[in-house]
């Protein structure tokens, strides 16, 4: 069976981001309470040693309605936790008709279903699931006026911004990731998908 993933660019994953916030999380504010907007519909299931023995931080669970997630991720790590639930999300948001046509059923089965999908599939829907996530957690309007200040900070502590964007990224993304409850790299990403620097 050939499974095929619409190519959805960056611009149309933030509308749809965008869109979701509206409902969701209208105010924008960081950190986006994703624990609360994916609870009002969805059971979050802890699984013990989830990415020891399938490797994998989480799985949206084949009724759309649940997703599983690693334990110690849960405990241990809260920001890869908030990523990992808005991931699943974004399959159940952007992929629940393609997810329909394969039986997910068990972990093991979901774990299997790259067989069935091929490469350049899978790695659209990772890509489209990282990118929404990246955009739900990171609320368009926030980020960009976060930036703009911490931009002005990076430029007084003596970063020659033009001169090395790249060290610039990382100075604003490290400031960013707490106020957004996301990792540095999640920020850093998407100062470049956006362009602000």
């Amino acid at each position: 069976m050939a499974i095929r993933c619409k190519r959805l660019g960056y611009s149309t994953l933030k509308d749809l981001a965008h869109e979701f916030l509206r409902v969701h999380h209208p105010s924008g504010e960081p950190p986006t309470p994703i624990e609360e907007i994916v609870d009002l519909g969805i059971d979050i299931v802890p699984v013990r040693e989830l990415q020891k023995r399938f490797g994998i931080e989480g799985a949206l669970g084949a009724d759309f309605s649940t997703i599983y997630v690693d334990e110690w991720v849960q405990e241990a790590r809260t920001n890869r936790y908030h990523f990992t639930l808005a991931h699943e999300l974004a399959h159940r948001e952007l992929h629940r008709p393609l997810l329909e046509q394969i039986d997910l059923s068990t972990m093991e089965r979901w774990i299997q279903m790259t067989d069935e999908i091929d490469d350049e599939t899978y790695r659209w829907m990772e890509w489209q699931a990282y990118s929404w996530a990246g955009i739900v957690l990171v609320p368009e309007a926030a980020l960009a006026t976060k930036f703009k200040a911490e931009l002005e900070r990076a430029k007084a502590a003596g970063f020659y911004v033009h001169g090395n964007p790249d060290l610039a990224k990382e100075y604003i993304s490290e400031a960013l990731a707490k106020p957004f409850a996301v990792s540095p790299d999640v920020i850093y990403r998407r100062i470049g998908y956006d362009n602000l620097l």
